[in-house]
């Protein structure tokens, strides 16, 4: 290649690059805009009984001219701001700016602790683990299991009744997240063993600090393993013993409880349950930067790709 023909690819690239700078910082002033305006023309009860309603419609799936409508719907003296953000940059993207700046829910209060997660090595991390009738909000394994129940401002504390005492069947140590000004509200919902770890938001960072340590739970095996898919029952089985595994799950069922009593019964469930979320929780860790804080949860579940989606 000439040196003339690499300088203009080179002069390409930068130009390339600028505009690219250019349209970024103009999509983010714009938001900037939009959210000084909210703030001047809405009251602050209006603003989060608007984006109350953007969290419960919300779906990453929704074509962008629904989501636009959604947006309008919520904050209906912001049309002509909207209509001009809708010709630089997707609805996602001032749905998630809205959400993380004045409605901290579930799905924000994830996106914090999961940020926290990322960097911890040997750990797998998992959103929305069934236990019986329940489904823990984030568990993560490593030599141990943990699982965490967020419950926000938004929240009651009513179900943890039902939640906790399977959370503590399955997981070593079981916590439940809550902002910091509940904690003493929430004290008298549980268990003796639980830990509470408590959470401020201020300047768009999420602080978290543990105001009581969870004490290790006994666990249940019995009653974990009858989570399993009938393949991991399998695994189980195949770890433990050398019997012929059955093809009826009823079947494979009596034998995995019949080795609970195993010395590394544990290590091995533990074993499995890391197998059945690793791709997924790699997968995110590996494009974390790329996804907006709302959407970690459904890119976490179908490790869709990531390319040219917010585009």
């Amino acid at each position: 290649m000439s040196k003339k023909r690499g300088a203009e690819l080179s002069c390409s690239a930068l130009v390339f690059l600028l505009e690219y700078i250019s349209r970024l910082l103009f999509v983010v002033l714009t938001c900037c805009d939009l959210i000084k305006k909210i703030e001047a023309e809405y009251s602050q009860e209006e603003i989060v009984s608007g984006c109350k309603v953007l969290n419960q419609s919300y779906n990453i799936f929704d074509l962008p001219e629904r989501q636009w409508q959604q947006l309008a719907y919520s904050f209906p003296r912001s049309i002509s701001c909207l209509q001009k953000l809708s010709e630089v940059c997707s609805p996602g993207k001032v749905i998630n700016a809205l959400l993380m700046k004045y409605y901290p829910c579930e799905r924000v209060i994830k996106y914090y602790l999961i940020k926290k997660m990322t960097h911890l090595t040997e750990n797998i991390v998992a959103f929305e683990m069934s236990i019986g009738s329940s489904r823990i909000d984030l568990c993560r394994i490593n030599g141990h299991t943990y699982a965490y129940e967020i419950k926000t401002e938004y929240d009651t504390f009513k179900r943890l009744s039902t939640q906790l005492p399977n959370y503590q069947k399955a997981f070593d140590f079981v916590y439940v997240v809550t902002p910091l000004q509940r904690v003493e509200s929430l004290k008298p919902y549980l268990p003796e063993r639980c830990g509470i770890i408590a959470y401020t938001l201020k300047n768009g960072l999420c602080k978290f600090s543990h105001q009581k340590k969870a004490e290790k739970n006994k666990g249940d095996l019995d009653f974990c393993i009858k989570n399993f898919s009938s393949s991991e029952l399998t695994m189980f089985i195949e770890a433990l013993s050398n019997l012929t595994c059955p093809t009826k799950r009823i079947e494979k069922e009596k034998i995995a409880i019949s080795l609970v009593g195993k010395r590394n019964a544990w290590a091995v469930y533990r074993k499995i349950l890391k197998k059945r979320y690793e791709k997924k929780w790699n997968f995110l860790v590996a494009n974390m930067e790329y996804i907006l804080p709302i959407d970690v949860q459904e890119f976490f579940r179908s490790t869709m790709s990531v390319d040219g989606f917010y585009e």
